[in-house]
């Protein structure tokens, strides 16, 4: 009897243990569902400032064939028109656009001056999108998030006397 004693015994600790472990499952599975609930998450965001560049439109320019009036229908109006001698005032990118940033159009005919002989007759189409991307990390109340302005710039290089466009250049500046 005394054996059967124990084995009954025996049979209670494997269900006591076999009932902690259970628990302690559970339990587990549940912290990890509180922590799940609670908020933690890490996300990507964009926002949109300007009307952005159609980079299909910008890939289809021809130098020596697409002509002055399709960038014009393909990207509107520019955002600012360098003439040789001038001084343009430019809306500065990003969310605020408030004031005006001066730069002589030499500094726009400087890029493409190794490349070709400017002349009287060149005027350059200036073009930019500008776009805030960020990121957020979180747990609960607590988080982080960066932000930071990413410009593209287009600059189109136009024989103003003939209408054709010569060269063109993009840069995506972050």
């Amino acid at each position: 009897m005394v054996q059967i004693e124990r084995q009954t015994i025996s049979g209670m600790e494997q269900t006591l243990q076999h009932m902690a472990m259970k628990e302690k499952f559970l339990c587990s599975i549940f912290a990890f569902m509180l922590l799940c609930m609670s908020g933690c998450m890490v996300t990507g965001v964009e926002y949109i400032i300007d009307e952005p560049l159609n980079e299909a439109r910008i890939a289809e320019i021809q130098r020596a064939e697409t002509t002055k009036q399709e960038i014009l229908t393909w990207f509107g109006p520019p955002v600012a028109i360098a003439r040789q001698g001038t001084t343009m005032k430019i809306p500065p990118p990003g969310p605020t656009k408030e004031g005006y940033e001066e730069i002589l159009s030499e500094t726009f005919f400087e890029l493409f001056s190794a490349k070709h002989e400017i002349i009287e007759g060149h005027i350059i189409y200036y073009y930019y999108y500008s776009v805030i991307k960020g990121s957020f990390a979180g747990i609960g109340l607590a988080g982080n998030s960066k932000q930071r302005l990413v410009v593209s710039k287009l600059w189109i290089l136009i024989n103003d006397t003939t209408g054709i466009v010569e060269d063109y250049l993009m840069r995506i500046l972050e």
